[in-house]
């Protein structure tokens, strides 16, 4: 007997009510199907289902509870839900090459993810406190995470986890640093 569990999409799942809908079934399957299928993508979805299935059972059961928190994490969630199809859209594109599809998907989903929910506050932080974030710095850890990574698929795969990881993350930060960075430098030219 072979009993097969597969990583539920928690927090999605209680959101939406029901593990058929397609916010569900399309994350999942592209986690499943694509994500998965790769080196780089199963050492990326380690890290990550180790950080979040340490929270999403609590935060599931609580969005359980209160269905009118539902809606705003609806909200929250619909760009999230877009940047993952927008991400899955680019990978296909690659698809002659799955782990560059999957690699460059991660890259393209930490920028939008980082700026879609973070640039604004990077924005008043960088107003408010007058503060020059390094974003040359994170891009170039982001640069060197993608090129350990595709030395890490050939060489040493078992540091891929680490890397795929630091490549994503330095991704995510920089991006709404660079936003936001772009934004003030485009406000103080109009005035």
């Amino acid at each position: 007997t072979v009993t097969v569990k597969a990583s539920r999409c928690l927090i999605v799942t209680a959101t939406y009510g029901s593990e058929l809908s397609w916010q569900v079934v399309t994350l999942r399957r592209f986690r499943d199907e694509k994500v998965m299928s790769t080196r780089s993508g199963r050492a990326f979805m380690s890290v990550f289902n180790m950080v979040y299935y340490s929270f999403s059972p609590q935060v599931s059961q609580f969005i359980s509870k209160h269905g009118n928190l539902r809606s705003i994490v609806k909200v929250l969630l619909s760009p999230l839900i877009y940047i993952l199809r927008l991400s899955e859209y680019v990978a296909s594109k690659l698809w002659a090459n799955p782990e560059l599809a999957v690699i460059v998907s991660g890259i393209v989903a930490s920028m939008l993810i980082g700026l879609v929910y973070f640039t604004l506050p990077a924005f008043i932080l960088v107003r408010v406190t007058k503060l020059n974030p390094p974003v040359r710095h994170l891009f170039m850890i982001s640069a060197a995470g993608l090129l350990l990574t595709i030395v890490s698929l050939y060489v040493a795969e078992a540091l891929l986890p680490v890397f795929t990881s630091t490549l994503v993350l330095s991704t995510f930060f920089s991006s709404p640093g660079f936003f936001a960075k772009l934004l003030q430098h485009g406000i103080s030219r109009t005035n």
